[in-house]
C-alpha cells in the first residue's frame, strides 16, 4: 500500500497525494470515529489540559473559587471512578422525584424550565443570543429539539440502515430503564411511550436544509401571543422560572413546531410526558454517571451510531467535558498562558489583513453583483471584528459552585451557572466582546453578523507554524480566513445587513446572480461520493463554496505577501504556489468510519474530507496552473464546467 500511495500523482488525486502516507501509517484509533488533523490536534490540546488539570489538583493552597479549585476539583470529581461506580443513579434521585411529584401542566412547565436551565433538551432547546433583527440586543430563542437521535430523518427516512438504527435505539431505551430499576415489560411499556412521542416531534420539525435559513426561523412572540396561540402550555410557570419574567417579547424559531408541542399537553396523559423527561434526563446523564450507565450510552452513541470499537480513556472523557460551556472561562487562561504566543498573533494579523485586501479585490470582480451591493459588502467587511486566539477579559465565574466529590452536579453547576447568567443579558445590550467559541476549540467560525473567532487550539500546527513558510500557513491558516468571510456574503449572510442585522440589503438581481450560480457547485459537488456514501450537495452547498471562495482568495492574499516581501523559494522541489495548496490539503487530512459517514451525510453541512480537496480544488484555476493539470488527469475539469460564482 505504501508503495502504491507514493506513486499517487497529484494530478490524480491530491488528497492522497498530500496525505495518503500518513493516513496508511496512522489507522484511526478503536476510541475514534474520525482520525486526522483535526483529530489529532484535539488530542494534542487535550493532553496539554490533561496536564494543566494534574497541576491544579496538585496545588495544596488554592482559595475557593479560584480557576485552581475550580479546574483542581472538577477534574477530581470526574476521575473518581469508585465513588460515581458506588452511587449509580443516585446523583439523578432529586430530579427524578422532582419530575415524579408533577401532577399537572404548570407542574411540568415548572419542571421543564428547570431542566432547561440544567442543560437538558426535552422538547425544544431555550437560548440566549443576539436578536437578529437588533445585534445589539439579547434576546430569549426558542429552537426544536427534544429528539434522542441525531435529526429527524433518523426516526422518518425508510431505509434499512435508519430501521435497523431505530431497532438499536429502542433497545437502548428498554436497557436503560431496566438499568434504572425497571422490569423488563416495565422497560418496554415505558420505551414505547417515550419513542412515540420522539417519533411525534420528529414529524414536527423542520429539515436541517431549513434550519440554517434564519429569516425563515425568526418569529417574535410576546408572552401574551404565545399564551393565546400555544394555550395548553404552562407559559407563566415556564417563564418566571426559566428567569424570562422582565421579557416584553422573545423568538420562536419554528411555531409549527411548537404546535405540536403545545397539542402534546393536550392529548397526552401526564404519565407519558413524565416518562419522556425521566428518559431525556437519564439519556443525556449517562456518560457522567456510573460506568454500566456510561458503557451503556456508549455501546449505542459509540458502537451504533458511529462505529467506535472502545471508549476513550476516562482523562479524556472528564477533559471533553469541560471543553464546552462557561468552564472554559477558568481553562481558558491557564491554556493560552502556557501554549499560545503573542508572535503567532502578529503573524495571523498579517495574513487577516492580507485576505481582508484579497477579499475585497475579489468582490470588485464579481459580474454577478451591482457596484452599490459592492459597496455594502466592503462596509461590511469593515465591520468584521476578527477575534484571534483568546479574550481580552474572562469572564469571572468565581461563585461557580464544584465539589471534588460530585462529578454529575458538578456538570450540571456549570451549566446551570452559564444558562442563569446567559438569561440575565436577554432582553439587555448584547455584549460583544464575548466569545461564542472557546480558546481551546479546535475550529472557527464566522457569525454571518459581524464578528469571526479564531481560537488559540487551532492556530497551531497542521492549521497554523511561524516556523515555517507563509506559503504554507496562507494555505492552511488564510484559505479558512477566506472561507469564512464568504459566509458574511452567501445565501444567509447576505440577510444580515452593514450593521449585522437581519434584513434583506441585496437586490433581486444579486441574488438570482448568487443562486444561479450555485447550481453550478450542486452539480459538481454531486458527482462526488466516498465509499458509497454520495455528498448531500444541496445540505453542503455553503460550506462547498465556501471552500472554492476561500481558497481562491487566500491565494490572492498570499500573492500579496509575495510581492511584498519577495519570497519565492523553492522547498522540497515545491514552488510556494504548490505549497499554498498542499497547506490546504493537510487541514483536510483525515479517516472516517463508514458508520460515522453516513451520520455525517445527515448532519454535517461540510463535505468528507477527500471531497473539500479534490473537488474545490479541481475547479480552481491556480491549482490547475500550479500543478499542470491536464486533460486525461483524474483531477481535470472541462474550465467551462468551473462554477463561476467566485
Amino acid at each position: 500500500m505504501q508503495k502504491e500511495i507514493m506513486q499517487i500523482s497529484p494530478q490524480d488525486d491530491f488528497f492522497m497525494f498530500v496525505n495518503g502516507k500518513w493516513l496508511a501509517e496512522n489507522p484511526i484509533p478503536p476510541s475514534e470515529s474520525s482520525w486526522g488533523a483535526f483529530n489529532v490536534l484535539r488530542d494534542v490540546i487535550l493532553d496539554q489540559l490533561r496536564l494543566i488539570c494534574e497541576d491544579m489538583q496538585k496545588t495544596p493552597d488554592f482559595k475557593q473559587g479560584s480557576n485552581t479549585q475550580i479546574i483542581g476539583d472538577f477534574y477530581t470529581s470526574g476521575m473518581d471512578i469508585e465513588n460515581r461506580n458506588k452511587e449509580g443513579l443516585l446523583p439523578l434521585n432529586k430530579l427524578l422525584n422532582q419530575i415524579e411529584e408533577i401532577k399537572s401542566i404548570p407542574d411540568v412547565a415548572r419542571v421543564l424550565a428547570k431542566l432547561h436551565a440544567l442543560g437538558f433538551g426535552p422538547l425544544f432547546n431555550p437560548y440566549v443570543y443576539k436578536d437578529y433583527k437588533n445585534p445589539d440586543i439579547s434576546t430569549f430563542f426558542i429552537h426544536q429539539g427534544g429528539l434522542g437521535l441525531p435529526d429527524r430523518d433518523y426516526y422518518l427516512e425508510d431505509s434499512k440502515d435508519m430501521q435497523k438504527i431505530r431497532d438499536k435505539y429502542q433497545e437502548y431505551i428498554v436497557s436503560m430503564f431496566k438499568k434504572a430499576g425497571y422490569s423488563q415489560e416495565e422497560a418496554g411499556k415505558m420505551m414505547e411511550v417515550v419513542y412515540g412521542l420522539e417519533l411525534e416531534l420528529a414529524n414536527a420539525s423542520i429539515p436541517k436544509e431549513l434550519e440554517r435559513e434564519v429569516d425563515k426561523n425568526y418569529h417574535k412572540y410576546t408572552p401574551k401571543k404565545a399564551r393565546i396561540q400555544f394555550s395548553a402550555f404552562g407559559w407563566e410557570e415556564y417563564l418566571n422560572n426559566i428567569g424570562a419574567t422582565k421579557l416584553k417579547n422573545f423568538i420562536i424559531e419554528q411555531p409549527a413546531f411548537f404546535t405540536t408541542v403545545n397539542n402534546l399537553f393536550q392529548t397526552k396523559e401526564i404519565s407519558a410526558i413524565k416518562l419522556y423527561l425521566k428518559w431525556n434526563i437519564i439519556n443525556n446523564s449517562a456518560s457522567y454517571l456510573s460506568e454500566d450507565f456510561a458503557s451503556e450510552k456508549f455501546d449505542f452513541y459509540g458502537r451504533t451510531l458511529q462505529g467506535l470499537k472502545e471508549q476513550k480513556p476516562l482523562w479524556k472523557q472528564v477533559v471533553g467535558a469541560m471543553q464546552s460551556g462557561i468552564l472554559t472561562e477558568s481553562l481558558g487562561p491557564l491554556y493560552v498562558g502556557r501554549h499560545f504566543s503573542e508572535e503567532s498573533k502578529k503573524i495571523l494579523h498579517i495574513i487577516i489583513n492580507d485576505v481582508k485586501i484579497a477579499f475585497k479585490d475579489r468582490v470588485n470582480d464579481l459580474g454577478w453583483m451591482d457596484e452599490d451591493t459592492k459597496n455594502l459588502v466592503y462596509k461590511k467587511v469593515d465591520n468584521i471584528n476578527f477575534k484571534l486566539g483568546y479574550p481580552d477579559e474572562w469572564i469571572d465565574i468565581s461563585a461557580l459552585k464544584i465539589d471534588k466529590r460530585l462529578f454529575l452536579q458538578n456538570v450540571l453547576n456549570v451549566q446551570e451557572f452559564e444558562f442563569k447568567r446567559k438569561m440575565k443579558e436577554a432582553g439587555g445590550p448584547a455584549d460583544w466582546t464575548q466569545w461564542v467559541m472557546a480558546p481551546t476549540t479546535v475550529n472557527a467560525c464566522a457569525d454571518q453578523m459581524r464578528e469571526m473567532t479564531f481560537p488559540a487550539a487551532i492556530l497551531q500546527d497542521v492549521f497554523f507554524n511561524p516556523s515555517v513558510d507563509m506559503a504554507y500557513n496562507y494555505g492552511a491558516f488564510g484559505s479558512v480566513a477566506g472561507h469564512e468571510l464568504t459566509h458574511f456574503v452567501d445565501d444567509q449572510g447576505c440577510k444580515f445587513d452593514v450593521s449585522g442585522k437581519l434584513q434583506d440589503w441585496w437586490p433581486e438581481n444579486v441574488k438570482q446572480g448568487f443562486k444561479n450560480g450555485s447550481k453550478a457547485f450542486i452539480a459538481h459537488y454531486s458527482k462526488y461520493s466516498v465509499e458509497g456514501v454520495p455528498v448531500n450537495a444541496e445540505y453542503t452547498l455553503g460550506e462547498n463554496i465556501g471552500d472554492v471562495a476561500g481558497l481562491t482568495i487566500g491565494f490572492a492574499a498570499y500573492k500579496k505577501y509575495q510581492k511584498r516581501t519577495g519570497e519565492n523559494e523553492i522547498i522540497d522541489g515545491l514552488t510556494p504556489e504548490q505549497r499554498y495548496f498542499i497547506g490546504y490539503a493537510r487541514t483536510e487530512c483525515g479517516l472516517m468510519r463508514l458508520e460515522e459517514r453516513k451520520r455525517r451525510y445527515k448532519t454535517d453541512p461540510h463535505s468528507p474530507s477527500e471531497v473539500r480537496v479534490n473537488a474545490a480544488l479541481s475547479i480552481i484555476p491556480y491549482f490547475v496552473e500550479a500543478f499542470g493539470i491536464k486533460p486525461g488527469d483524474q483531477m481535470y475539469i472541462p474550465p467551462q464546467e468551473y462554477p463561476a460564482l467566485w
